[in-house]
């Protein structure tokens, strides 16, 4: 696990994030474990077999998304086109979002604190309550996280917390017990937007499955949709035109 360690620290992983990584590829029996951090295919096929054979638990989720976004920005550079190459389940939904500063949450608390600490999650769920919400749309879906659609008034920052709610589309799954944490904002080229890069906080393993359904179900759909694009089409052979019969001459005919 040499190469490991060396290419986790190269890619700015931090321990937490190289031990729960590691830990999936021994129980995956990888034999060379180093392709993991390599290739963000590789990655999201091993998380989300970890998830579905239940090897990491809810709390692990937030870390492997912070972890996903580090191996992005080290393996390409993100911009408005390049975005689309990565995303984990392309849909679209409007929901509200609020936002809750990772000062506002310590002064709140004045303690140290985890994420998964009920008083936490308790002082986070009163400030969301007293705050107003603002419109955005999830572009990609992921159990793991979501990229979102802003309006930029620089009032995203990494490492601030969100609480969802739903807008004016209904969404298969409920977001009423969904808070995130933002690991990234990404300035567009169109001005006044941005995406922002959310990872959940852990959360119910009901609604994760909901949400493992969708991304799932969009996959499949998305990859039925590219056969069909790709699938050449048949050229309809032209029927070829008869000739007219040649008619022997006749006795009576001058030119004979």
């Amino acid at each position: 696990m040499r190469t490991f360690d060396k290419l986790a620290s190269v890619k700015g992983l931090s321990r937490l994030e190289v031990r729960i990584l590691t830990n999936i590829a021994r129980r995956d029996k990888s034999k060379r474990p180093s392709q993991l951090l390599a290739s963000i295919q590789l990655y999201d096929r091993l998380v989300n077999k970890a998830v579905d054979r239940e090897w990491i638990v809810d709390d692990d989720l937030a870390c492997l998304e912070a972890a996903r976004q580090k191996l992005l920005r080290i393996n390409r550079v993100w911009d408005g086109h390049e975005r689309r190459n990565f995303e984990r389940a392309k849909c679209t939904f409007e929901i509200q979002t609020t936002i809750v500063t990772k000062d506002a949450i310590d002064e709140e608390l004045k303690t140290a604190y985890t994420e998964s600490d009920e008083k936490f999650l308790n002082a986070l769920r009163s400030l969301v309550e007293g705050r107003h919400p603002e419109i955005t749309r999830i572009l990609d879906l992921s159990a793991g996280g979501l990229g979102l659609l802003a309006q930029d008034k620089e009032q995203f920052n990494t490492d601030d917390y969100i609480g969802f709610s739903e807008g004016a589309d209904r969404l298969p799954f409920s977001l009423a017990s969904l808070y995130g944490r933002v690991l990234d904002v990404e300035r567009m080229q169109d001005p006044g937007q941005s995406i922002v890069h959310i990872a959940f906080l852990p959360y119910e393993a009901e609604i994760r499955k909901q949400v493992i359904q969708i991304v799932y179900e969009t996959a499949v759909s998305d990859e039925g949709g590219d056969k069909k694009k790709a699938a050449p089409k048949k050229k309809k052979k032209k029927a070829a035109k008869k000739k007219p019969a040649t008619r022997a001459p006749s006795d009576n005919d001058p030119t004979a």
